[in-house]
């Protein structure tokens, strides 16, 4: 979830990820072609880099080689100049809610919808709704100097790009996986209710996924302004050397923390397995907890807990 928040916070150079890909074929003619469950079938592998065409982009600077972003984002780092620079993302959702605060819904004549959530004069964040209601996210921030350039025009053209594809009927293509990965794992069936509920606040809660996401979100129901809870599946670079992460036992298990103090949120990681091959690269559990207005002292040692339980599950 570090790396979800704000793509601001997104390295210009993170590692490329997976390259090898099923490609995709011709949607069956009894399906419906502009649907989500159609286009991207196995939502858990999608290749997001092979949904991002640069063509489109180059009209607004030099992109670099798209690279996959944990497992449901794809980054693309562009130059507009020597002094000028963004950085664009497309992939999953992170919100059960992703439309919440949108102010703008545009219908296409495909009957696709493109749904504008932030326009600002250094990032923007729109939706593309597919007829069944899942939802493809694409963000832009300006990472180096002021925008040369409205922030939100690159990403309109890739959701045009998008759009066309989906209405092509074409569907994505797909990460071939090994047997043991995170990426084929459910992360709400992952985290124990018991733990979920142990958390100071959730003992009435509600587990929903986000489609095309690794992640589940743990909130409770009859409180506005109660704890959320968010439990990712992701990978990780370079975890160990990350100054704003401090390491830590629990219950003789070890666990690296990002705390935001101010804020009062805690985000607590357990290394899963190496990814093979791959150096300094982990599959991971994130239990982000949010304690709500009526705060808590033990915001770290509950969403380590649940990092913890939800990782033993997945090791069986």
């Amino acid at each position: 979830m570090r790396f979800r928040h704000a793509l601001i916070a997104l390295a210009a150079t993170l590692a490329a990820g997976c390259s090898t890909t099923v490609a995709g074929t011709a949607v069956p003619v009894d399906r419906d072609p502009l649907a989500g469950s159609t286009f991207f079938g196995d939502q858990r592998t999608v290749d997001w880099c092979s949904l991002v065409s640069l063509d489109p982009i180059k009209k607004y600077g030099v992109p670099e080689r798209p690279s996959n972003e944990g497992f449901d984002n794809c980054y693309v780092y562009v130059t507009t100049d020597a002094e000028h620079g963004f950085g664009l993302s497309v992939g999953a959702p992170d919100d059960v809610y992703p439309e919440d605060g949108a102010f703008d819904v545009r219908e296409l004549p495909s009957g696709l919808r493109v749904t504008t959530v932030v326009d600002e004069d250094d990032f923007c964040r729109k939706l593309l709704r597919l007829s069944d209601g899942v939802r493809v996210q694409v963000m832009a921030a300006a990472l180096v100097g002021d925008p040369a350039t409205d922030i939100c025009d690159p990403v309109d053209a890739v959701l045009a790009g998008l759009a066309e594809r989906v209405t092509s009927g074409q569907v994505a293509r797909h990460h071939r996986v090994p047997t043991a990965t995170l990426r084929t794992a459910d992360a709400c069936a992952a985290t124990p209710e018991e733990t979920a509920t142990g958390v100071p606040g959730l003992a009435r809660v509600e587990a929903a996924s986000v489609p095309l996401a690794h992640l589940c979100v743990w909130e409770d129901t009859g409180r506005t302004q109660g704890p959320l809870l968010i439990v990712s599946l992701d990978l990780e670079f370079g975890l160990g050397d990350d100054p704003e992460v401090r390491r830590e036992q629990v219950e003789g298990q070890e666990v690296f923390l990002t705390e935001d103090a101010e804020e009062g949120v805690c985000t607590a990681i357990a290394v899963v397995r190496p990814v093979p091959g791959a150096a300094d690269e982990a599959e991971v559990v994130e239990a982000f907890l949010d304690p709500g207005a009526a705060g808590s002292a033990s915001t770290c040692a509950d969403a380590a807990r649940v990092a913890l339980a939800t990782r033993k599950v997945l090791l069986g």
